[in-house]
């Protein structure tokens, strides 16, 4: 997780993302190019879709997977109504190197600044300025320890392949060509284009099983031919700039401009919710106290009979009409 930038505003919608996306735009340069070379990932926030066809409009879209998943399981081919291209890596593009299909670091940050998020707009920002600044820090003398030229994450795909590429059968063409065979299928790696059939190495820049067993064929260093984004060079060149420390709140100087008001607050339909959604196969917690009647066989307190409780008892009614009788 790196994170560029993050702002607060009353809604999302598309101007407050078309908003924020200029000034990104305007930061990282990609206005002549339109996010050619970027990916953007999201879990179809509202208005966010517009906003980048027109700030980003080469960029890549793509919608978390997983919440795709969450919404339309219950029926299967409500999941052909999505673009196909912005959720299933075979119709990923290769040449950016990301292979990503979930949301997941946007929810890694959201949870690392779950304390700050309760407290005053000011403090929110503040609180998040400092946390990744120690970030930058800690991470920046993790790279410089790092006893390898291809970053962790990568080494341990790196590993983890390995594992499986000793029990493929390689046949080399005396060039740069492979044809590596498994039980069921046959793959080719050319290693002059760094490409394999099975498009692994394409779309993440990492070698996968089949080219890392053409790589031992030949004796070759399997390290080398990692994407330069998993270079040590690289990672240090991302963390080069430094946020700067400022005093607090207190010594800064006064502003002539009027203060902002804050946005009017808009009431939602219905009663506020407290809990999270839960999906109905989703996993849920036990919680400790009394124990529900659910699938509990009854006994009578007064007879002892199993199947009802004293209230349907017939021997306690057949005690209480011989009782009204006399």
């Amino acid at each position: 997780m790196y994170p560029v930038a993050w702002a607060v505003v009353d809604k999302e919608t598309k101007d407050t993302w078309s908003w924020f996306l200029r000034c990104i735009s305007h930061d990282l340069e990609l206005e002549e190019n339109g996010g050619e070379d970027l990916i953007v990932m999201s879990d179809m926030q509202k208005g966010l879709h517009l906003a980048l066809t027109n700030s980003l409009p080469n960029a890549e879209h793509r919608w978390c997977a997983t919440h795709i998943w969450a919404n339309r399981k219950q029926v299967w081919s409500d999941l052909l109504k999505y673009n196909k291209e912005a959720w299933c890596r075979a119709f990923f593009k290769e040449h950016r190197r990301c292979d990503a299909v979930e949301n997941n670091m946007c929810e890694t940050f959201n949870s690392w600044i779950l304390a700050a998020r309760f407290k005053k707009i000011i403090t929110i920002l503040e609180e998040i300025r400092c946390k990744v600044m120690e970030r930058m820090n800690q991470m920046r003398d993790f790279s410089e320890k790092g006893i390898t030229d291809v970053s962790p994450m990568a080494m341990k795909v790196l590993v983890e392949n390995d594992e499986y590429a000793a029990n493929y059968e390689v046949r080399f063409n005396g060039d740069m060509g492979f044809e590596i065979g498994d039980p069921l299928y046959t793959y080719v790696v050319n290693v002059k284009r760094k490409q394999c059939s099975c498009r692994s190495w394409q779309l993440k820049g990492i070698l996968f099983a089949y080219a890392i067993a053409a790589m031992h064929y030949k004796g070759w260093n399997v390290k080398s031919f990692v994407d330069h984004w998993y270079q040590r060079e690289t990672y240090l060149k991302a963390y080069d700039k430094y946020i700067q420390p400022m005093t607090n709140i207190n010594m800064w100087p006064r502003s002539t401009i009027p203060p902002i008001e804050p946005p009017k607050i808009t009431p939602m339909p219905g009663m506020p919710g407290k809990n999270r959604k839960k999906a109905k196969d989703e996993a849920v917690k036990k919680k400790f106290g009394k124990a529900t009647r659910n699938r509990r066989r009854m006994t009578c307190s007064v007879c002892k009979c199993i199947g009802h409780n004293k209230k349907g008892c017939p021997t306690l009614k057949k005690d209480f009409s011989s009782s009204c009788g006399s």
